[in-house]
């Protein structure tokens, strides 16, 4: 299956941590490492045929100097592909009539294997009374924690912020005194 139907993995801390998608296993696997760099087996060469590139080794003599050695064509290898990152966009309400002093939450979206969430939010009106609220769960059904954006007076109101927890969903509230019609997207990313 494709890299981006797989979820990636988290330490304990509910961070990413740092990966690959390995497609003979069908999964993500726990990048190696050490000092900030990646252990990477490469493949292939990139050198024109019938070429040599010359090799020199630090410390391989007492001046410092080139060892006798040089790299072939058919000893070479090219760089691993690097994965894309992944998105997705939702709309989560598609003109949605909200009743005055109401709110309406949309479903429950599960955001894992990404680390931001943007959320755009069009209304009718350009007023102060509208809000938008992320709710974050852990288990899809009870909500864990709600992130409450600030309001502004406009039509289109864009907001972006981390992953807080596997799930997530939009409440849009409609504190103005008459009902508006809204309308709200994700803009899931890792």
């Amino acid at each position: 299956m494709p890299h981006n139907t797989k979820a990636q993995k988290r330490d304990a801390n509910y961070s990413k941590v740092e990966q690959f998608f390995n497609p003979t296993t069908d999964q993500y696997e726990v990048q190696e490492g050490s000092n900030g760099a990646a252990h990477v087996k490469l493949t292939g060469s990139n050198i024109p045929q019938g070429q040599e590139i010359p090799v020199k080794i630090a410390g391989a003599d007492s001046s410092g100097g080139a060892v006798n050695t040089s790299i072939k064509e058919a000893q070479a290898i090219i760089p691993v592909d690097i994965q894309a990152r992944l998105s997705q966009t939702i709309q989560t309400h598609s003109g949605a009539i909200i009743a005055p002093s109401n709110a309406n939450s949309g479903a429950w979206i599960d955001v894992d294997g990404f680390d931001k969430v943007g959320v755009t939010m069009i209304s009718d009106l350009a007023n102060n009374n509208q809000v938008v609220q992320i709710h974050w769960s852990n288990d899809n059904t009870n909500q864990h924690g709600t992130e409450v954006f600030p309001s502004i007076a406009l039509k289109e109101k864009p907001y972006i912020t981390d992953i807080k927890a596997r799930y997530c969903r939009l409440q849009l509230q409609n504190g103005d005194t008459a009902p508006h019609t809204m309308s709200a997207w994700l803009y899931l990313k890792s």
